[in-house]
């Protein structure tokens, strides 16, 4: 027989291997973090199933699912046997039933160490979001400033020297603005992104500062959780401030790759409402001639500055002002910042 045990039970396993046994559509949606997806039925053979649950009942789903299963069962077995020799394994499915108690027990008769997540991934993200409400947090920086002038970079070069930093962007998949998709393709699911930031969270150190973008509440369609939020408004604010030029520059070589031309003049369309449909239709003419360098400058002063507020030039608004024309400099400054406290 297989054990159950809680989500949290598993925490302070080291070598615990999560296995998500549900289909690849639903694993795709948001899994536990480092979970391997093993799934006992694909998707269409769960629509099956689900279909005839509804119609027929369990019994004649059931049987169905087993005639499903039984080809590839021998397969499936010998991957969990693979893995078992590298920790204990912890199967779950959407909310530790059939499909989970079913593998586990033919594991199980197999002599291997199983465990089965007691409620499945639904306990899971109960779990995760009653944490998300009250975990402790460490204290924030947060850095604001124009388009353009580096934030991301810094973020990322201050986590290359060992800063704590979280990558709200990367974590979404989008830059947060009218352009943020270009190049990046879909975002996850709402659920995928905050599973994301509470395993970054829970890997901080408390008594460490963490670097973080400031953000509006909402990063394209994903929203950043209220708590989380809450905590990011009440940080220390630092501002990141350039000249045009630098900012268009590092504009134009992030979003003018190979196959991004369609999805800039896409969203330039989405600026009719603002800027008239001749201003967009000579933007997009620009866009097309990849003249993308004029376009930039011309968004950034007609569109995005005037849209942000923020200043361009130090201010005594923030904690500190920091000019961003040397990336590695700037992260020098906000180290030594953080190293004194202030």
């Amino acid at each position: 027989m297989s054990i159950d045990v809680t989500y949290h039970d598993t925490l302070g396993w080291e070598k615990a291997i999560y296995i998500d046994v549900r289909s690849p559509k639903e694993f795709a949606e948001d899994h536990i973090p480092q979970s391997i997806n093993i799934p006992i039925l694909d998707d269409d053979q769960r629509q099956i199933v689900g279909t005839l649950y509804k119609q027929q009942g369990k019994e004649v789903a059931t049987l169905r699912g087993i005639e499903l299963v039984l080809p590839s069962l021998e397969k499936k077995i010998r991957q969990f046997h693979l893995l078992s020799h590298q920790g204990p394994l912890v199967l779950y499915c959407w909310r530790g039933g059939l499909r989970s108690k079913s593998m586990a027990d033919i594991l199980s008769a197999t002599d291997m160490e199983v465990y089965r997540l007691i409620g499945g991934y639904k306990a899971y993200r109960k779990s995760l979001i009653e944490d998300l409400d009250k975990m402790p947090l460490p204290p924030f920086y947060s850095l604001y400033g124009l388009t353009g002038t580096g934030k991301t970079k810094i973020i990322q070069a201050l986590e290359s020297r060992g800063v704590q930093i979280l990558d709200l962007e990367a974590y979404a998949n989008h830059r947060g603005s009218v352009f943020g998709s270009v190049g990046l393709g879909e975002q996850p699911s709402q659920k995928r992104f905050e599973t994301i930031l509470y395993s970054k969270l829970r890997a901080l150190d408390l008594h460490k500062p963490v670097v973080v973008e400031g953000e509006s509440s909402r990063i394209g369609r994903i929203i950043i959780p209220q708590r989380i939020f809450a905590h990011l408004l009440s940080s220390k604010r630092i501002l990141i401030y350039d000249e045009i030029t630098n900012r268009a520059h590092r504009i134009v070589e992030e979003y003018s790759g190979k196959n991004t031309q369609e999805e800039l003049i896409e969203s330039v369309g989405f600026l009719t409402r603002r800027l008239g449909a001749n201003h967009v239709k000579r933007l997009i003419g620009a866009i097309q001639e990849k003249r993308y360098l004029s376009v930039v400058e011309e968004l950034l002063v007609k569109y995005y500055d005037p849209l942000y507020h923020h200043p361009n030039s130090p201010s005594s608004d923030y904690e500190a002002s920091i000019c961003s024309n040397s990336i590695d400099q700037a992260a020098d400054t906000i180290q030594i910042l953080l190293n004194k406290g202030e």
